[in-house]
């Protein structure tokens, strides 16, 4: 065995064995050039740990996408009484099918008032989108913020 005499135990749930842990060998450690630490071994059957249980759901495939994402960022000031849901449901709501993601990456607030930064990930599953359409796109976006009282920075 690679661990120490009398430094290994087994790992017992339910009277079943799912692994064992101990103490490396002097010897096994000499030749990993880690002879002057105390080093820990140990295995875990995980499956058997959590007895077949799954704590995540199944992620659904989907295939690489052909054409890139469009990346833009926008920065604004938020009125008073604004949350970051609230720009979320309303940056959201205003996009078309070709925003894929959006996320607040700065939240600045000094003397009451609030900035905010989102980046914007846009894509199509047909075809390249253009500097154009995306424009159109933030440009929607933009809008329904101005007409609930944002400021475009």
């Amino acid at each position: 065995s690679f661990l120490e005499p009398e430094s290994d135990m087994r790992i017992k749930v339910s009277g079943s064995e799912i692994g064992y842990m101990g103490l490396v060998d002097q010897g096994v450690r000499n030749t990993l050039d880690c002879s002057k630490k105390q080093v820990a071994f140990f295995e875990l059957d995980y499956v058997a740990l959590i007895g077949g249980r799954t704590f995540l759901a199944p992620q659904p495939f989907s295939p690489i996408p052909k054409y890139p994402p469009i990346l833009r960022d926008i920065s604004y000031f938020v009125p008073n009484g604004v949350n970051a849901d609230s720009v979320q449901k309303m940056i959201l709501g205003a996009a078309s099918g070709k925003l894929r993601r959006h996320e607040f990456f700065d939240i600045y607030v000094k003397d009451g008032n609030k900035s905010m930064s989102s980046h914007l990930v846009f894509q199509s599953d047909e075809t390249t989108l253009t500097d154009k359409e995306i424009d159109l796109e933030v440009g929607e976006i933009t809008e329904v913020l101005q007409k609930k009282g944002f400021k475009i920075r």
